[in-house]
């Protein structure tokens, strides 16, 4: 399990918590989960669940809301702010399949036997 207010954890270095809090600090994320969001009857709550993100303003509002049914995770709800880079970057054209000429292509194909050979 990992702490992530100090960012720490008890497992070895090869560890999935280990190299997720590698990650977490190489891509400089912020963890926006800070309250429990997994209850067991056999043991604690725990924070389980993960939003993560560049900037600390990137998620707000965040609402953690009751389990739906029978989950034992509650219900996260943000908001969040999200910046899309769209660069204009040409295609090459694609045919246009509707306006063939279907019937042009139908009759030279009526013409090929198509029926399929058990050899293969």
């Amino acid at each position: 399990m990992l702490d992530w207010e100090n960012l720490l954890t008890e497992l070895s270095n090869n560890s999935f918590e280990q190299e997720l809090r590698d990650a977490v600090i190489t891509c400089a994320l912020v963890q926006h989960v800070n309250e429990a969001t997994g209850y067991n009857l056999d043991s604690k709550s725990s924070l389980l669940d993960l939003i993560l993100a560049y900037h600390e303003d990137d998620v707000t509002k965040p609402d953690y809301m009751p389990h739906l049914g029978k989950s034992d995770h509650r219900v996260l709800k943000c908001d969040s702010h999200i910046i899309v880079e769209n660069e204009h970057v040409s295609a090459p054209s694609k045919p246009k399949v509707w306006k063939s000429n279907i019937q042009g292509t139908k009759q030279p194909a009526s013409l090929v036997d198509w029926i399929r050979d058990p050899e293969i």
